[in-house]
């Protein structure tokens, strides 16, 4: 993995982030964005971070596919679940369509929403670093020393 695949994890967190903290200031104004963030932010910020975990695992993968063509094969289950993560955003534009009963009983349950696409961040990562794995391309992300020396400090 290089410096390009952890900027766009990054990019893609801060446009995540940007996107969230956007959307809700235009529907409900900046006051309803920071108690949002601050209400549940325990789940929005381990969400973002996975995102752009996978992102920057994504686009390492996109990268290893000229080497290794069936790496990028079994990447649609991870690209479903990046979907799924942010799924719960579908709850602030439902009342742009009107549909405010609906909006407010899903709003009821936007924190197991957000918990769901945690769920679903780490399986697409785990599911991409098993990708890898099988590819053997998981020591290019996470350098593994096989030495049998044991270090004693003296």
């Amino acid at each position: 993995m290089n410096l390009m695949d952890i900027g766009k994890g990054i990019a893609a967190m801060t446009l995540l982030l940007a996107a969230y903290i956007l959307l809700l200031t235009t529907l409900n104004g900046p006051a309803h964005a920071l108690e949002n963030l601050q209400k549940n932010g325990f789940l929005l910020f381990p969400l973002i971070l996975l995102f752009g975990g996978q992102i920057a695992l994504y686009s390492f993968a996109r990268r290893m596919q000229e080497t290794n063509p069936h790496v990028m094969a079994s990447c649609g289950v991870s690209a479903g679940s990046m979907a799924a993560c942010c799924a719960h955003h579908v709850l602030d534009v439902i009342p742009i369509f009107g549909i405010y009963g609906l909006s407010m009983v899903l709003a009821r349950y936007e924190q197991a929403f957000l918990g769901l696409g945690i769920l679903s961040g780490l399986y697409g990562i785990l599911h991409l670093l098993s990708i890898l794995d099988r590819a053997n391309l998981i020591q290019q992300i996470i350098p593994i020393t096989t030495t049998n020396e044991v270090y004693t400090h003296e």
